[in-house]
């Protein structure tokens, strides 16, 4: 369970990165969690095929197309959020057990 949880902390640090325009960083947690496994990949790949599309520093492009810019950081920060409900959700289920 803390492997998940410190993948879950990775995830929401990357996504971040993302936010401030970097796209260089890679989840590189490892978990034994088959569905953490396949959002690690996920997430990973996606910003693979981005970073070979426009680069490892986004925020040029960001400057430059100021509206797209904002929908970015809107969806990284829902991502981090996201990570963090993951992450409390899973505190909670691990005092549980």
């Amino acid at each position: 369970m803390t492997k998940d949880l410190e993948l879950l902390a990775n995830i929401s640090s990357v996504a971040g990165s993302i936010a401030q325009g970097d796209i260089s960083r890679r989840i590189e947690t490892p978990t034994k969690n088959p569905m953490l496994i396949q959002l690690k990949e996920d997430f990973n790949g996606m910003k693979d095929k981005l970073e070979a599309s426009v680069g490892k520093d986004i925020s040029k492009i960001l400057v430059k197309n100021s509206p797209n810019a904002h929908n970015l950081r809107d969806k990284s920060d829902s991502l981090n959020e996201f990570v963090q409900a993951l992450i409390k959700v899973s505190d909670s289920q691990s005092n549980n057990i």
